[in-house]
């Protein structure tokens, strides 16, 4: 159990029997007396104690089950809607695409985020560097990973599940294909650009950051800082890593796709 869970464990129990039910209102008034939660995580919550209400989930929570979380906000959010026994899984799927290059922090916000969705994390690296051991193709790789990502993620909408999509995502190109992904799945599309606006510290990264994918070969600051790199403004989400916490980004992006579900 991580130290927040555990917090909030033991704040429930000062409040409360941990043998006790509650209502999901008595619930969500407990994690608003809580002082360990931020604002982001604060709206979240309530928007999925929204969602809870408006789909007939009058289930009651108890207090000894918050052992068992990991992630506060991702515990939470199980309470409110898996009480009835109803999973994640059954909310709305959607696409949630990254874009930003190499260094600033996309997987590691992608990885927890996935965590906390229960959603299917396709990274293109991992992806490339299995075409590249495959020994079919010699030299530039060229479109085929993301092309390779685009049909593994459309058979996953299709199946229900949300997606989130991990790669630099540089131009117009492979923006547009993932959004006819979404489309031809018929599910939301998200955009989320993850930059980082401290050179110094994104340079710091990518020339200490290890390789985690068996043979792959990360880029030095000079290929990082020349590659080729589009803006993005049509993006729902701007997160700046040199500001915000891994955490906090999970939080704002999970809150923008309890937003969308709800209003779809």
């Amino acid at each position: 159990m991580d130290e927040a869970t555990e917090a909030f464990r033991k704040f429930c129990a000062n409040h409360y029997e941990d043998s006790m039910l509650l209502s999901y209102r008595d619930f969500m008034d407990l994690i608003h007396s809580y002082p360990g939660l931020s604002l982001n995580e604060r709206m979240y919550l309530s928007s999925l104690q929204e969602f809870a209400a408006s789909n007939g989930r009058h289930g009651r929570v108890g207090l000894t089950e918050v052992a068992k979380g990991t992630d506060r906000v991702a515990f939470f959010a199980r309470l409110l809607l898996e009480a009835d026994s109803d999973s994640l899984e059954s909310l709305q799927p959607v696409l949630i695409v990254f874009g930003g290059l190499p260094g600033v922090g996309k997987t590691t916000i992608a990885r927890q985020l996935a965590q906390q969705l229960g959603a299917t994390l396709i990274r293109i690296d991992s992806i490339e560097q299995a075409i590249i051991r495959s020994g079919l193709i010699t030299g530039d790789i060229g479109p085929a990973g993301y092309c390779a990502a685009y049909e593994i993620a459309k058979d996953n909408l299709v199946l229900g599940r949300t997606v989130i999509a991990d790669s630099v995502n540089p131009i117009a190109i492979t923006r547009e294909a993932w959004k006819a992904v979404a489309t031809e799945a018929g599910v939301p599309c998200i955009e989320v650009e993850i930059v980082c606006s401290d050179a110094s510290q994104h340079k710091q990264r990518v020339e200490t950051r290890k390789a985690d994918i068996e043979g792959h070969k990360l880029p030095d600051w000079e290929a990082v800082a020349n590659r080729e790199y589009e803006p993005l403004p049509t993006a729902d989400l701007r997160i700046d890593t040199a500001t915000c916490s891994p955490e906090a980004a999970v939080n704002r992006i999970g809150a923008l796709v309890t937003k969308i579900r709800l209003s779809n």
